[in-house]
C-alpha cells in the first residue's frame, strides 16, 4: 500500500466569524481495491437518500432481493 498524500485547508466559519477551522484531506494510493475499499467504508457516514432508505428496508423486512 502506498502512503497517504495529504493536504491542509483553512476554512472560514462565516466572513464575520473570528474563528477558523482546519481541514485535512488525504487521498491513498490510487491501487484500485484501495479505492473500492476506501468508498465501501465510506458508506457507513454517508446514508441513502430517504427515498431509497425507505424501499431498501423495505425489500430487506420482505426477504425481498435488495438489487431488483
Amino acid at each position: 500500500m502506498r502512503g497517504l498524500s495529504c493536504r491542509r485547508n483553512k476554512i472560514a466559519v462565516s466572513p464575520n466569524s473570528k474563528s477558523q477551522s482546519s481541514h485535512t484531506t488525504c487521498f491513498a494510493g490510487t491501487n484500485g481495491s484501495e479505492r473500492l475499499f476506501r468508498d465501501v467504508q465510506g458508506a457507513r457516514f454517508h446514508p441513502l437518500p430517504e427515498h431509497q432508505q425507505r424501499r431498501f428496508a423495505g425489500r430487506v423486512a420482505l426477504g425481498l432481493p435488495i438489487d431488483g
